[in-house]
């Protein structure tokens, strides 16, 4: 039990939100909520391992610079942190092929995740049924969404406006 400094296990925060209209201060919020998750089980929290995507979508891991970042420090050795909070399985991400092959890679590399909001622990035994269930709900959201905001957009242009933004010439 070397990796415990004062007998706690060390966190990482990792934190996402989908587009660059949403608000930058999702990530702080996110990070508060995995703060008092953290203070609640009395992980010690390292700011220096803390990560964030801003702007970029959950449907795929391209372009998610903070996760692949904790990803590879997950794999050094020593190993930086034991555990990685995260707000809710949908800011790791909303494809279950992808964040399974996530939760499996950081398990190989010996580090936990922790969603706050789900209470969910990596390595518990319930977890992997509950984890895929919630993943599945994420993606069927994010596919669900996309038809939502396609049959607006057509309602809005039936209605004689313009569906796609700021309008020139």
């Amino acid at each position: 039990m070397d990796h415990l400094i004062d007998g706690r296990e060390r966190g990482a925060f990792y934190a996402r939100y989908s587009n660059p209209r949403q608000r930058r201060a999702s990530i702080k919020d996110q990070f508060r909520n995995c703060q008092e998750a953290a203070d609640e089980k009395r992980w010690l929290v390292l700011p220096e391992y803390h990560r964030a995507d801003e702007a970029k979508t959950g449907v795929t891991l391209e372009g998610r610079k903070g996760i692949q970042e904790l990803l590879a420090l997950a794999n050094q050795k020593p190993r930086p942190f034991d555990i990685i909070l995260i707000d809710d399985t949908s800011r790791l991400g909303r494809n279950v092929g992808d964040v399974c092959k996530l939760v499996d890679k950081f398990d190989y590399a010996g580090v936990k995740l922790y969603f706050v909001t789900d209470e969910l622990l990596s390595g518990n035994e319930s977890f992997r049924e509950a984890f895929i269930a919630k993943a599945s709900a994420d993606e069927q959201f994010s596919r669900k969404l996309d038809k939502r905001v396609r049959r607006g957009r057509i309602g809005r242009f039936e209605a004689g406006y313009n569906p796609g933004g700021i309008a020139f010439g």
